[in-house]
């Protein structure tokens, strides 16, 4: 699954980020369990349209071929 994503790496680390902010403030502040989850998800959501549209753009586009020689 991991391998049909272009941004799998800033897509953990944000996630793991956002866990280790909430974890940390969570002391100190009370936080709905509903808005890191809803932060979570929507990072999911757009790293799947990222590599959606960039899958797209690389094969419409000659530069981003590798095999691609003017």
């Amino acid at each position: 699954m991991l391998d049909k994503l272009f941004y799998p790496k800033p897509e953990i680390a944000a996630i793991l980020a956002l866990v280790d902010i909430k974890i940390i403030i969570s002391d100190y502040f009370k936080i709905p369990s509903h808005i890191p989850i809803s932060i979570i998800f929507g990072i999911l959501v757009v790293v799947v349209i990222q590599s959606t549209l960039g899958k797209k753009i690389s094969k419409g586009s000659k530069r981003l071929d590798e095999n691609y020689v003017p």
